[in-house]
């Protein structure tokens, strides 16, 4: 649904979304530890009802968008051959890029579980404050997505340059913004989401590693949104890959010699690598258009 939402050119919805799913979990998580005392549990509870909350949301801004664009949905006209299979080839490549995405997120709750009830939580609340700073990033980076496909369906580099350049700035300024906030309200942001005191005290040892993802992360979500808006999803799937092979590696061996710190450094590097080798592959298709 986001990506359709991205594709009519309607991103504050998918925003809206994330950031209803962010908030609601936060007030959620506050409201079953800290007065139905449900301890670890209310974290995995309020996971779950946060994101059929946003689920409901977005189903319920389609009927909404259709009639604004004045879209009526039919089965009567069906698209070429030629498209309908370039359709179904990119939605393999987007479906395996999820499929690893997701991988890297089951592989760290499962090593998180392996070093403890503690430690599971307290990467349970790393998570969700990663995911959060991930939604307002992805704000302009998902803007941005249908104007750089225009730009480069014809053929105007300079504008689509504009564009990017303009994104990656604001892409880059959101995330340094988290950063700072949670290298200088971490703690105070621990507190709210858990009263646990041993949640709170494993969470404290991380979080000046943890504050540094968002910044890290804002080159590779301004290249997934480039690349999408060029519909390059095989270069997608392509750099996900590699960097999932990497960092299931990582963290392999880093977290058998640092622990939960060699769980989040893994983790660095393979949003790092993600950046690293879209920007390649951009750097090759423009230099092959010129």
């Amino acid at each position: 649904l986001s990506a359709w939402f991205l594709g009519i050119k309607k991103p504050k919805v998918i925003f809206k979304t994330w950031t209803l799913m962010g908030i609601s979990h936060i007030i959620i998580v506050l409201l079953f530890t800290n007065y139905f005392n449900t301890k670890l549990n209310g974290i995995g509870y309020a996971t779950i009802i946060s994101q059929w909350i946003s689920l409901i949301y977005i189903i319920t801004e389609i009927p909404v968008n259709l009639k604004k664009i004045n879209i009526k949905l039919t089965i009567y006209k069906l698209l070429p051959k030629k498209e309908i299979m370039f359709l179904g080839s990119s939605f393999g490549d987007l479906m395996i890029r999820t499929l690893l995405l997701q991988t890297v997120y089951l592989v760290t709750i499962y090593i998180s579980s392996r070093l403890g009830a503690t430690a599971l939580a307290s990467n349970g609340i790393f998570l969700q404050l990663i995911f959060f700073s991930f939604m307002t990033i992805d704000g302009p980076t998902h803007a941005s997505a249908p104007l750089i496909g225009e730009y480069i369906g014809s053929k105007k580099i300079k504008k689509f340059k504009s564009i990017y350049d303009n994104a990656l700035v604001s892409a880059a300024f959101t995330g340094l913004v988290f950063t700072l906030i949670y290298l200088t309200l971490g703690k105070n942001l621990i507190n709210l989401i858990t009263n646990i005191e041993t949640v709170r005290l494993e969470s404290y040892k991380y979080i000046m590693i943890i504050s540094i993802i968002p910044f890290i992360s804002s080159l590779a979500f301004q290249l997934d949104n480039t690349f999408s808006g060029m519909l390059k999803t095989k270069e997608m799937r392509n750099t996900v890959l590699y960097s999932t092979i990497i960092f299931l590696l990582l963290a392999y061996f880093l977290t058998k010699l640092w622990g939960n710190y060699g769980l989040w450094i893994s983790h660095i590097v393979f949003l790092s690598l993600r950046g690293i080798l879209l920007k390649n592959c951009l750097n090759k298709y423009l230099k092959n258009l010129t």
